[in-house]
């Protein structure tokens, strides 16, 4: 069982790689708008890879989260450390569901885009 200094540093490594999301994001949404008026089929899966690191970064960050929610849970065991325990396994889904479907489009239809994937 990790001792609280321990959970704390994890919890900033988590917030450093929440933060290099948000980087990837913005860039990610800039270069959308600068296509926006002009894409080609080339120009559409320019960034497929970059998106997906992202996602699966973002499933990271989630699970860092969970995991320093499971130790809180550990070492407390009251209630409401129970219910955000579930919460953030509730937390893991959306981003596990995110990438399946961003997976899905591209293989189905390779034409298909959907930005906001």
């Amino acid at each position: 069982m990790k001792n609280n200094d321990d959970l704390i540093d994890i919890q900033i490594i988590g917030s450093i790689i929440f933060i290099i999301s948000l980087i990837i994001t913005i860039f990610l949404l800039l270069q959308r708008k600068k296509q926006n008026n002009n894409i080609s089929n080339n120009d559409i899966h320019e960034y497929d890879e970059l998106r997906i690191f992202n996602k699966i970064l973002i499933v990271v960050i989630y699970l860092i989260f969970l995991y320093v929610s499971y130790e809180a849970y550990e070492r407390s065991e009251t209630n409401g450390d129970y219910i955000q325990l579930i919460s953030s396994i509730i937390a893991v889904l959306p981003p596990l569901i995110t990438i399946y479907a961003f997976y899905v489009a591209n293989v189905e239809n390779d034409n298909a885009y959907n930005p906001l994937l």
